[in-house]
C-alpha cells in the first residue's frame, strides 16, 4: 500500500485522514457517546459554553450533504440512519462512509460504523412527514441512543 502524502482535515472536525474525498458537507456533526444512555453531538454551533447535547434533534435540508464524524465513539456504538422512529428500516440510498484508512463504503454497507465519517447526501425528493421520519440510532442501544433528524425542503426557502 502506498502512503499518501496529501493529508488534510475533514471540514472542521480536526481529524486527519489520508485520501478523504471532499463530499461538500454543509455541516459536520461530531458524534460521541454518553455511556450507553445517549449519543452526544458536541458541535451544533449553539449552547452555553459550547455545551454538548444528548440525542439532539437535527434539522437538515434536502439537496444538501451532512457529515457525521464518528471517531468519538471509540468503536462501541454502531451508528445508523433509520427511516422512521423504530424498527430496522435503515436508509441506504446516498450514504457514503469513509474509514480512517480511506476505505469507502456506500449504501447499506456505509451503515453501522463506529469510526470514520458518514456522509448523507440527502436527496431532493425526501422531506420529513413528521418529527420522527428519520432518526439516527445505535443498533446496540436503540431505545436510549437515538435522535430525530428533521429533513426540511430546500425548495420552500
Amino acid at each position: 500500500r502506498t502512503q499518501v502524502s496529501n493529508v488534510f482535515s475533514v471540514f472542521s472536525s480536526g481529524k486527519s485522514y489520508s485520501t478523504v474525498p471532499n463530499y461538500g458537507a454543509a455541516v459536520t456533526y461530531d458524534i460521541s457517546a454518553n455511556g450507553s444512555s445517549a449519543y452526544i453531538v458536541s458541535n451544533m454551533g449553539f449552547g452555553k459554553g459550547g455545551a454538548a447535547f444528548n440525542n439532539p434533534e437535527l434539522t437538515v435540508r434536502n439537496e444538501s450533504t451532512v457529515a457525521f464524524d464518528l471517531n468519538g465513539l471509540a468503536g462501541a456504538h454502531p451508528f445508523y440512519i433509520r427511516s422512521g422512529a423504530s424498527g430496522t428500516s435503515y436508509f441506504s440510498n446516498t450514504l457514503i462512509h469513509v474509514a480512517v484508512d480511506g476505505t469507502i463504503s456506500t449504501g447499506a454497507s456505509a451503515q453501522g460504523k463506529n469510526s470514520g465519517v458518514l456522509y448523507w447526501q440527502i436527496p431532493h425528493d425526501i422531506v420529513s412527514s413528521g418529527r420522527d421520519s428519520y432518526t439516527y440510532v445505535c443498533s446496540s442501544h436503540p431505545s436510549n441512543m437515538k435522535g430525530n433528524v428533521v429533513v426540511k425542503d430546500t425548495g420552500a426557502i
